[in-house]
């Protein structure tokens, strides 16, 4: 299944030929002003091609907009982590649980936040709160995110139109 993403005058429509249906979704009305000062409206939305399966339209509609929602959410929860290198991500659970035994007690051992601190010429108590704090901002950031595709997954499952389902956007 192929993304494709599209821009219209026309509000967009689903369409089928020879065994497969082109669907657009996550449908956003953008306006677009000229260099004359003339504003456009057009129909930013995502165009998906699958094989007709004889589906009712509002059941392939909430099955498409359900996986793009889950692409797009998690295109940004990757994004939350992009300037990262792997590695480094995957000592993120030491370092917050080093920093949390720091601050709790700060005779705690603690090798790995001491060398960190040490190449970054901090002492160890600023390293240990930097630590809590950017988990706390990614902690939010990832609910945030997660909360937004909950209540979109939620929207679709509740919607009883392709409109309704239509109208919902990430």
């Amino acid at each position: 299944m192929q993304y494709k993403k599209t821009e219209s005058r026309q509000y967009p429509k689903i369409k089928r030929k020879a065994g497969r249906i082109t669907v657009p979704v996550s449908i956003k009305e953008v306006s677009k002003v000229d260099d004359d000062g003339t504003t456009n409206i057009f129909y930013e939305y995502f165009l998906i091609e699958v094989p007709n399966r004889g589906e009712k339209e509002i059941e392939l509609k909430k099955e498409l907009t359900l996986k793009l929602i889950n692409k797009m959410y998690d295109k940004e929860v990757t994004a939350l982590l992009a300037k990262y290198p792997q590695r480094e991500v995957d000592t993120f659970y030491k370092q917050l649980e080093e920093a949390k035994a720091y601050i709790a007690d700060n005779t705690a051992s603690v090798p790995f936040i001491k060398a960190l601190a040490a190449e970054r010429n901090l002492s160890v108590s600023e390293m240990a709160n930097r630590i809590v704090t950017k988990d706390a901002d990614f902690t939010l950031a990832s609910g945030q995110l997660t909360g937004k595709r909950q209540r979109l997954e939620s929207e679709v499952a509740s919607a009883t139109t392709v409109a309704e389902v239509e109208a919902i956007v990430w």
